[in-house]
């Protein structure tokens, strides 16, 4: 998935606390585009469906996110039985409405609601279906963020740990999973121990345990399932990774593939390829 501004909210140039960094666990850039698996599965439904879930998935990768949520809403709340493919694709265009449309917060809160519900519906219904715990996971870290507390963010940080980490286990091939486990790792693996202390007062038991090489082997791991290889955002994502494991010839050579593959007339390659150059002095 899909375009999207990059997040410099794991920018290196301030410390976070735990709630700020649980806060940040799921703004994620979510890379790659339709795989030759999904593709596969489309091929499942009738030619009319098939038709429009191109049409669906086309609007998402290229940013409309109003009019795909709009296209694929009206034909689902017409429907008393939703097939799967159409089903997942509800909840991440709901999602990415909420991520990125210009409508005020009420909305916004509206429309994610419906899409942790659909969510957690899809899960249920359908246990082995990666689409459905990645997208649940996605939905349900930011749903429990909402709610306001750090109580309930760490709970839903444990949420999308358990769901990312399913939908892996179904289908290692989906570079956007591997790049939202970096993020994770890497978040967890910045926790202080009094941070880590505090968790486990809040639940009982510690957050899950994770590295800095951790983190880089899952943006490894994305970027060889991108279609493309490696881009800026990850690029830059290995970059601090070398950084926090203190290997500082990696670390610049990541840099320095950030400022050159970051394209002129994508904003969030721009943002990445500035945040490079920023490490790099820091270095």
């Amino acid at each position: 998935e899909e375009s999207g501004d990059y997040d410099d909210s794991f920018s290196e140039e301030k410390s976070d606390t735990l709630d700020e960094t649980l806060k940040k666990i799921l703004r994620v850039k979510l890379a790659g585009e339709q795989s030759s698996e999904e593709v596969e599965k489309v091929a499942e439904l009738d030619d009319e469906l098939k038709d429009f879930v191109k049409d669906v998935d086309t609007l998402d990768k290229d940013g409309k996110y109003l009019e795909g949520y709009e296209k694929i809403k009206e034909l689902v709340d017409g429907m008393e039985s939703v097939p799967f493919e159409l089903a997942w694709r509800f909840v991440r265009q709901s999602y990415n409405f909420y991520e990125y449309g210009k409508i005020d917060k009420d909305q916004k809160l509206s429309i994610l609601n419906v899409a942790t519900s659909k969510g957690k519906d899809l899960v249920d219904k359908y246990p082995e279906k990666p689409e459905a715990h990645k997208w649940y996971a996605i939905c349900v870290v930011e749903f429990q963020k909402q709610k306001g507390s750090t109580k309930e963010e760490i709970k839903g940080g444990f949420m999308f740990y358990k769901h990312a980490t399913k939908a892996l286990e179904l289908d290692d091939s989906d570079p956007s999973v591997h790049y939202m486990m970096g993020k994770f790792c890497f978040a967890v693996a910045k926790l202080s121990y009094f941070e880590r202390k505090a968790a486990k007062a809040v639940f009982g038991v510690e957050p899950p345990n994770s590295t800095f090489e951790q983190a880089l082997e899952y943006f490894q791991k994305s970027s060889e399932r991108q279609p493309n290889g490696l881009n800026a955002y990850l690029a830059l994502d290995m970059a601090r990774c070398y950084v926090k494991m203190k290997k500082k010839d990696p670390a610049l050579e990541y840099i320095s593939k950030c400022v050159e593959l970051a394209k002129d007339d994508l904003p969030a390659d721009q943002k990445a390829k500035e945040q490079a150059i920023r490490l790099k002095q820091k270095l």
